[in-house]
């Protein structure tokens, strides 16, 4: 699992489409794509289904998304944190 995997997902879940996630991620829906496959295969299970051709998170993918997000509000805590060092 690396970075660019995880910022996939989140742009997926936040856009709600792979083309959409590309767009917003100054890349293409292929690349996109692969990190989710790429993704999907190193944790074990299914992030997405297609359903009348809409992108929806599986159960597990909402359960990882969640802990996604805590991640990055602690990313945000950092970068905050920096800024107020940086400050004095």
């Amino acid at each position: 699992m690396n970075f660019k995997q995880i910022e996939a997902f989140r742009a997926v879940m936040l856009s709600g489409s792979m083309t959409a996630a590309a767009d917003a991620s100054h890349t293409s829906q292929p690349n996109i794509s692969r990190l989710i496959a790429q993704l999907e295969r190193h944790v074990g299970f299914r992030l997405f289904e297609r359903v009348a051709g809409r992108l929806l998170p599986t159960a597990e993918g909402a359960s990882l998304f969640a802990d996604v997000e805590r991640a990055f509000t602690g990313l945000n805590d950092l970068e905050r944190s920096a800024q107020n060092i940086r400050r004095g």
